[in-house]
């Protein structure tokens, strides 16, 4: 690995890894100067049954990259950032400040916090969410407690779903109908007894309140019961 390598961050949960991979990283090779740097997008993919290395573009949506807050730039990733940015066209791919691919990604991780753990949980694609009135309600208080630590984590950079419990259901009840086909990636790694993100999603956003005085009780009820959920599966093998 280089002296000063560009590392780029994509998976859900980004903020938590994040934070995991400057740890490991500091203690395993204290002697490298990483520049990290986060993405994210929103397009809808699910697998392909049968297929190991096929998937199904369930939704369009777009792709953000930038370097992660408090990142100092570097020649290796200002090229990575302009090369992916390239290659990625077709991705609807743009670089963002600091500041606001935090904020993005800060938003699409309340997205996921209220929209995956869910229809794991239920057991049906993005779409079953939006068959019931139940749905938008449980989504609604997943969103009224996230609201205060979005809120917070966004003061740089504010995005319109801080403005109320409403306006985040509202943004995660739309992305639910328009990618109504997609078995999301919790979902499929609940029923097949692997590991989950939800460390990375609901349980950062839990710790994130602690941090803050912020009680989260049902998002911590939700990653309870999607940790049950996979160990049930885990011992069903």
């Amino acid at each position: 690995m280089a002296e000063r390598p560009a590392i780029l961050l994509l998976q859900n949960g980004v903020l938590g890894s994040l934070a995991e991979a400057r740890s490991v990283l500091q203690t395993a090779r204290p002697d490298i100067d990483p520049t990290f740097m986060i993405g994210l997008t929103t397009h809808g993919v699910t697998r392909i049954a049968g297929d190991r290395f096929g998937v199904f573009h369930a939704g369009p949506g777009h792709t953000h990259i930038g370097l992660a807050l408090d990142q100092q730039r570097s020649a290796a990733a200002e090229h990575l950032l302009d090369t992916l940015a390239a290659a990625w066209a077709c991705l609807d791919t743009t670089v963002l400040p600091p500041e606001q691919i935090h904020s993005s990604a800060i938003l699409k991780l309340a997205i996921n916090a209220c929209l995956n753990p869910t229809v794991a949980l239920i057991g049906c694609t993005n779409g079953g969410l939006v068959a019931s009135e139940h749905g938008r309600r449980l989504v609604t208080q997943l969103a009224a407690e996230l609201l205060p630590v979005l809120a917070h984590e966004t003061a740089a950079a504010p995005v319109p779903a801080s403005a109320s419990p409403k306006a985040l259901a509202d943004i995660v009840m739309g992305i639910a109908a328009r990618t109504k086909s997609n078995r999301n990636s919790m979902l499929v790694d609940v029923q097949a007894g692997r590991q989950t993100e939800i460390d990375y999603i609901n349980a950062y956003f839990v710790q994130r309140g602690r941090e803050l005085g912020i009680s989260m009780p049902t998002h911590e009820l939700i990653a309870d019961m999607v940790r049950l959920r996979t160990a049930l599966s885990e011992q069903q093998k």
